[in-house]
C-alpha cells in the first residue's frame, strides 16, 4: 500500500517476486478506498508467462478492477502529480498455479462486490477448490454475476459451485462450456471448485460476489404510527431469504379504519418474487393481497388499521424496488390527500373501501401540476361503483374554464361512467346516510393537456363518453315524465 495521504510529484519503482514453485499466477486485489485521483497513475509491468511476451497495465483515478498477473514477479510504478492528494492505494496480492486464482483469504463483506476469476486462458490438470464466506453472519444472500466472455471446454472442463441451506439442503451448481448464468445463493459461503483436463483451454471464467446482509431491512417488525399522516414503506436495499417472516404494519389513531395502499409509477417487482399483505376484514375473515410482477400493481384497500408484510423470495431471486405509500383515513373514504399534485401522464385509482360505511361525510381538494390548460378526465370502473340510491352520493366540484361553478353528482349504479373536468383543482366530497350502503366507488383521474377537446384523444373521447350517458340519461326521464303524465 501507499500513504495515506501520499506526496505530491512522486515517480518510484518497487520490484516484488514469489520464490514459491507454485506462484505462477497473481490476483491482485485492490481494496474499496483506493484513490489515486485523476493526475497519478499505478502501472504494473510483468513478463506473461503464458505468451511469453511484456505487459503493463495502468490504473488511475478511483475505478480499480482485480487484476491477474502470469508470472511471479512484477515492477510497480507509482507517480502522482501537483493537485490535491486522495487516499492512495492499497490492494492484496493472492499467489497460486497458473490457470486458478488462489484468493482463499477473501472475506466477502456485505454490499461489496468481489471480483474472482481464473487465469486468462487457464491451463492443463486443474483441479481446485477453494471456499468463500461472508464476514456478517446475519448474511442470507450472496449473488453471483458473471463477465461475458466466460468460457470453459465444453464437457471437459467445469466450474462447480457448492453451499447448504436449510431450506434445499446441500446444491451444486456445475457450469461447462459457455452456459455461464447470473444466479444467487441463499448461504453464508460455498466453495468454488475448478476442475481442466489435460488439453485444450479457453478463456477461463470471471465473476463477482456480493453478499448481502438481512439486517438491511428498514423498518423493523412491529411498527406503529400514531397520526393520519401518510406514511410511505420502502423496500430494503437487497433482500434476504429472511424477509418471508411477516412484518406487522399498525395505526392507532381512532379514525384509522381503513388503509389505502398506492404504489408509485416507479415501483417494480422483481421476478420469482411474492410481496403479500395479510390483513382481517369487517367479518374477521383473513384476507391476502399477493403482487408477483409489477403488471399485477394496483391500489389496495384494507378495510381495517393494520396489516402484515411479507416477502417471500423463489428460487430465482431477482432484486425488486419497491415503495407503497399507506394513507390511513375514516372507514368508506380512503384519505389519500398527498397524492395532490396529480402530474401530467400519470393515472391515479381513488376508491372507498368495499362497502363502506354509515355516517360519512368527507371532503377532499386534489390539485394538478404544469400547464395552466390542464383537464382532468374521470373514469369509473367497469365493475362496481355502487353506492344506495337517492341516499348516499359522490359529488365533483370544480370550475371551469369560463369559472362557472360545476357540480357532478352520482348515485345508485354509475359503473364505467366517464366526464372531464375542465379544470386544474377539484374537490370531492363522499356522503352517506346512517343505514345501508353499497360496494362503493372506484374512479381513475388521468391528468391531460390540451387546446381542445378535438386536439386531445383522450379528453375528446371522454367528453364523447359523457354526452352519451347524459343522452341515455334524458332519454330515461323522458320516459318516466310521459308515463307520469298519462
Amino acid at each position: 500500500e501507499s500513504s495515506h495521504n501520499y506526496c505530491q510529484s512522486l515517480n518510484t519503482t518497487r520490484h516484488y517476486s514469489w520464490t514459491e514453485v507454485n506462484a505462477t499466477s497473481l490476483f491482485i486485489n485492490f481494496l474499496e478506498l483506493t484513490d489515486i485521483g485523476g493526475d497519478s497513475s499505478l502501472t504494473f509491468s510483468y513478463r506473461d508467462v503464458q505468451t511469453n511476451s511484456t505487459k503493463s497495465e495502468s490504473y488511475s483515478g478511483s475505478d480499480f478492477d482485480s487484476l491477474v498477473i502470469e508470472s511471479s514477479e512484477f515492477d510497480l510504478q507509482f507517480l502522482t502529480g501537483t493537485e490535491q492528494t486522495e487516499y492512495g492505494f492499497k490492494f492484496q496480492v493472492y499467489p497460486g498455479p497458473s490457470g486458478f486464482i488462489n484468493s482463499p483469504n477473501i472475506i466477502l463483506d456485505p454490499d461489496h462486490k468481489h471480483t474472482i476469476q481464473s487465469s486468462h486462458p487457464y491451463g492443463n490438470n486443474l483441479n481446485h477448490t477453494w471456499n468463500y464466506a461472508a464476514s456478517d453472519d446475519e448474511v442470507d444472500l450472496i449473488q453471483i454475476r458473471f463477465d461475458g466472455e466466460s468460457s470453459l471446454e465444453n464437457n471437459e472442463d467445469f466450474l462447480m459451485f457448492s453451499y447448504s441451506n436449510s431450506d434445499k439442503g446441500l446444491v451444486t451448481k456445475n457450469l461447462t462450456g459457455q452456459d455461464f448464468q447470473d444466479f444467487d445463493i441463499h448461504a453464508t459461503s460455498f466453495d468454488l471448485t475448478f476442475i481442466s483436463n489435460d488439453s485444450v483451454d479457453d478463456y477461463g471464467f470471471k465473476f463477482t460476489a456480493e453478499a448481502f446482509a438481512c439486517s438491511n431491512w428498514q423498518p423493523q417488525p412491529d411498527v406503529t404510527f400514531t397520526t393520519l399522516q401518510a406514511q410511505t414503506i420502502n423496500s430494503p436495499s437487497e433482500y434476504c431469504r429472511a424477509l418471508s417472516t411477516p412484518r406487522h404494519y399498525n395505526w392507532t389513531d381512532p379514525d384509522a379504519t381503513s388503509l389505502y395502499l398506492y404504489f408509485p409509477t416507479t415501483t417494480t417487482i422483481g421476478n420469482d418474487t411474492t410481496v403479500q399483505f395479510l390483513y382481517h376484514d369487517t367479518n374477521n375473515q383473513q384476507v391476502s393481497k399477493s403482487i408477483t410482477s409489477t403488471s399485477t400493481l394496483s391500489p389496495i384497500v384494507i378495510p381495517t388499521n393494520q396489516f402484515d408484510l411479507k416477502i417471500t423470495l423463489g428460487s430465482n431471486y431477482s432484486p425488486s424496488d419497491y415503495a407503497v405509500e399507506v394513507y390511513p383515513g375514516c372507514d368508506g373514504f380512503i384519505n389519500a390527500p398527498t397524492l395532490s399534485p396529480l402530474k401530467q401522464g400519470n393515472t391515479y385509482t381513488i376508491q372507498s373501501s368495499h362497502p363502506y360505511g354509515d355516517s360519512i361525510n368527507h371532503r377532499w381538494t386534489y390539485e394538478t401540476s404544469g400547464q395552466s390548460d390542464r383537464k382532468v378526465v374521470i373514469t369509473f370502473g367497469e365493475q362496481g361503483s355502487y353506492l344506495e340510491e337517492d341516499r348516499d352520493y359522490l359529488m365533483f366540484t370544480f370550475d371551469d374554464a369560463q369559472g362557472s361553478s360545476q357540480l357532478k353528482t352520482f348515485t345508485g349504479d354509475f359503473a364505467a361512467k366517464s366526464f372531464v373536468i375542465d379544470s386544474g383543482v377539484f374537490e370531492v366530497q363522499f356522503i352517506s346516510d346512517e343505514s345501508g350502503n353499497g360496494f362503493g366507488y372506484e374512479f381513475t383521474a388521468e391528468v391531460v393537456v390540451g387546446a381542445t377537446d378535438d386536439e386531445n384523444p383522450a379528453v375528446a373521447a371522454a367528453t364523447e363518453k359523457a354526452a352519451k350517458v347524459l343522452v341515455n340519461h334524458y332519454q330515461l326521464w323522458k320516459e318516466k315524465l310521459l308515463g307520469m303524465t298519462k
